[in-house]
């Protein structure tokens, strides 16, 4: 999976480095596997409703992962699969302090691995907001107060919109 990425990300750098869109790479550049995808920073200002979000560009991650916590579930039941299909409530802050009690329903759960080993994790559906685009994704859920980000945006978000130039100052 990883050539893969290494070979898209590759035939993107012979493309352009200073193109907004896929489509106004200089003449004799085959771009022609970008289509109309925009190019993204590494770090960007998205929206979460009307909260503004410094998010971590993610490529390694499939699911993006949102900063919340003091969770409710209404009629919750011990098993977290059980609880697939109820309403979440919980509690988001981004880098500024700034919070907000959003309730979303939970869609599934995921197991994640990462360097403190794997945990369950609540998924929901958020819209998040770039430039003018809004697009529905899957988030999972769980406490990043002690991380640089507190929204990860993953492959989900770039899927079939955006390509990521690690180069690029936003």
């Amino acid at each position: 999976m990883s050539k893969i990425y290494f070979l898209f990300f590759t035939a993107f750098l012979v493309c352009s480095t200073s193109v907004s869109h896929a489509q106004d790479a200089p003449a004799g550049k085959n771009c022609s596997g970008l289509g109309t995808k925009q190019i993204v920073a590494g770090v960007e200002v998205v929206q979460l409703y009307e909260i503004a979000y410094h998010a971590r560009v993610d490529t390694g991650a499939n699911t993006s992962s949102l900063n919340a916590y003091d969770f409710y579930i209404e009629k919750e039941q011990s098993q977290p699969s059980a609880n697939i299909g109820k309403w979440l409530h919980f509690t988001t802050e981004n880098e500024d302090g700034e919070s907000k009690q959003l309730v979303a329903k939970i869609v599934k759960t995921e197991t994640v691995r990462n360097a403190q080993g794997a945990e369950s994790r609540y998924v929901v559906l958020l819209p998040i907001r770039w430039q003018g685009q809004e697009k529905m994704i899957e988030v999972n859920l769980r406490n990043r107060e002690r991380m640089q980000f507190a929204l990860l945006l993953g492959r989900n978000w770039l899927k079939n919109d955006f390509v990521v130039d690690v180069d690029k100052e936003r």
